[in-house]
């Protein structure tokens, strides 16, 4: 009876220590490949006036605004840059009022812009989610790219500013459970 109590609590101590093991997981810096793949979209961002992107600095790419990611190996599973002002109701009452001010007429938030979504994404390979919503890319395609993120559970793209034809690579994403890409210009196509 004694060695079981000691096998009980040997057990015991294992699964505490396993679990400490995790939890300093968390602070793991990310990959560095998927890293740098941030920073290079970052760069492709012609304008962030909400600051939102001030935090994406260091080695530490997990705790930057806007990441998620896998606390047991690093790598960057979500991206989500929704427009903190969006709000599909909002933009259903006021059409061409984009911007929200705060009491002082000054901006409070406002949509990151670019003229189009950089290809470094292609280098998060475990990205499962990806949140675009609310942001402007000045009315460009939605990139044929996209198609081969082959983990992407979430893609949303809701009012983003894209036009022209849908990319027919979207159908390549097996493991798609949520896509939206309502309130956007003009497409020539659909899926």
């Amino acid at each position: 009876m004694a060695r079981y109590y000691k096998c009980v609590v040997l057990l015991l101590v294992l699964i505490i220590i396993s679990q400490s093991c995790l939890c300093a997981n968390s602070n793991v810096p990310c990959i560095e490949k998927e890293r740098q793949a941030l920073v290079d979209f970052k760069a492709s961002i012609s304008q962030d006036s909400s600051n939102r992107l001030t935090s994406w600095k260091g080695t530490y790419c997990c705790q930057w605004e806007g990441i998620g990611c896998d606390n047991g190996t690093g790598h960057v599973v979500k991206l989500d840059l929704r427009n903190s002002c969006y709000s599909p109701y909002r933009q259903r009452r006021e059409p061409y009022l984009y911007v929200q001010y705060n009491l002082y007429g000054e901006m409070a938030c406002m949509s990151v812009q670019s003229p189009n979504v950089s290809s470094s994404l292609l280098q998060l390979e475990h990205l499962t989610y990806l949140d675009l919503t609310g942001n402007d890319f000045s009315g460009s395609s939605i990139p044929m790219f996209i198609g081969s993120m082959g983990r992407l559970e979430h893609l949303s793209l809701s009012d983003a500013g894209f036009s022209g034809n849908i990319p027919i690579s979207l159908g390549n994403l097996k493991s798609l459970q949520f896509l939206d890409l309502s309130s956007n210009y003009d497409f020539s196509s659909l899926l």
